[in-house]
């Protein structure tokens, strides 16, 4: 991983930076995918976020780990979250922003967020993105 990012825990403070960053890698992979124009803009995170605060509360209170990862100016640039039911744990979310993937910073959420050790049965969500599939 690049020498001038950190990981640390995420907090409940962090999950409107956690959605703008969903929705910015999501945003990067519509336009790659040609589902998008490639003039399209990216929504409003002001205009959306009230939709989602009441998900990213419940994902934020029930997760069993959650990693934001941050570059040396302190921007939030990736996130991983995982919740954990009895012996089950499911990767639910896994964002890389695109202009920092590539150096590392998915493989150290996901061994924090989703470590091989945690839970008997292990669970991911579908993505078509081949950049995460291929971690």
């Amino acid at each position: 991983m690049a020498h001038d990012v950190s990981l640390r825990p995420a907090t409940a403070d962090d999950s409107r930076t956690c959605y703008a960053i969903m929705r910015g890698a999501m945003h990067d992979v519509l336009l790659r995918a040609g589902v998008l124009a490639s003039d399209a803009l990216e929504p409003s995170i002001e205009e959306r976020w009230p939709r989602a605060v009441g998900l990213f509360g419940h994902l934020a209170a029930t997760c069993s780990q959650w990693w934001i990862a941050e570059d040396r100016d302190g921007r939030a640039v990736g996130y991983a979250r995982a919740i954990e039911r009895e012996a089950t744990v499911e990767l639910t979310e896994f964002f890389v922003l695109p202009d920092a993937r590539g150096s590392g910073i998915g493989r150290g959420l996901l061994e924090r967020a989703f470590a091989p050790t945690a839970g008997t049965h292990r669970l991911v969500v579908a993505t078509t993105e081949p950049a995460a599939v291929g971690l």
